[in-house]
């Protein structure tokens, strides 16, 4: 098995062991939004009849009792949450990188620089912009300027050797970490 299958049978594999992940965490969260509702109307509930028996006085030290269980059951969901998107997230740009890898366009997100001007000199020879394109198959960023830098760098028709060496060499100082 060469390196390259090498590298998408372990993407694949952390790929299935997010996706499980996931699953126990959404069934996780559906508990906890029933248990948070739960909270809620048994709060209420309570907080009345004692409002209504016992008086406001009472009621104010009551209503903590039925209070801090809801609003622990809610931090600990928001944080379920947000490490749900975070998990849904990384499980999405892996899905992207074998996409890159397989060449499965469709699965890719559409670049968001337009097509190369019509007056470059060999832009369009070699589909370096656009849907299908060398740009489209590289994109990784996450921002607009960013994608927009990685055109522009494919398009400079005479590059700066020192910059392109000095640039190949961060990039071997990164895979070497």
């Amino acid at each position: 098995m060469d390196a390259k299958q090498k590298r998408l049978q372990g993407l694949l594999r952390q790929m299935a062991r997010v996706e499980g992940r996931l699953v126990g965490m959404r069934r996780q969260s559906e508990r906890l939004t029933a248990v948070r509702l739960i909270l809620f109307f048994l709060g209420g509930a309570g907080s009345g009849v004692v409002f209504l028996t016992l008086g406001a006085a009472v009621w104010a030290a009551t209503f903590l009792l039925f209070f801090v269980p809801f609003a622990v059951a809610v931090a600990v969901h928001r944080r379920l949450e947000h490490s749900l998107r975070r998990h849904e997230t990384w499980l999405q740009i892996k899905q992207w990188q074998v996409a890159r890898m397989r060449l499965d366009w469709a699965a890719l997100p559409l670049p968001t620089v337009g097509d190369p001007p019509a007056d470059h000199p060999f832009a369009r020879d070699f589909d370096l912009l656009g849907a299908r394109s060398l740009h489209h198959l590289l994109q990784t960023a996450v921002s607009h300027e960013g994608s927009q830098r990685l055109a522009d760098w494919l398009l400079e028709p005479a590059p700066d050797l020192a910059t392109t060496q000095r640039r190949q060499a961060q990039v071997r100082e990164l895979q070497a970490k």
